[in-house]
């Protein structure tokens, strides 16, 4: 049984598997959230990295700390 959003889901969680970095991830959709103004969608995924870019009120570290939380693969978020 799956309990929650999937919107704040990390890829992983979403298949049934999840550890600390999946926490990373819905993180980093709160905060881009917050930043952007409006809601993610996973299916944004391949465009977070322009659309931030693109984004002249966020700075380019936040930019990066963002991308980083919420990367496709576990293994590339924070730790």
């Amino acid at each position: 049984m799956i309990v929650g959003d999937l919107r704040y889901m990390s890829p992983e969680q979403a298949a049934g598997r999840h550890d600390q970095r999946s926490d990373v991830y819905s993180v980093g959709v709160v905060l881009y959230e917050m930043v952007m103004e409006r809601a993610f969608s996973p299916t944004s995924m391949a465009a977070l990295h322009e659309t931030l870019s693109r984004a002249s009120t966020v700075p380019p570290t936040l930019a990066a700390a963002l991308q980083q939380a919420m990367a496709p693969e576990p293994a590339e978020r924070f730790a």
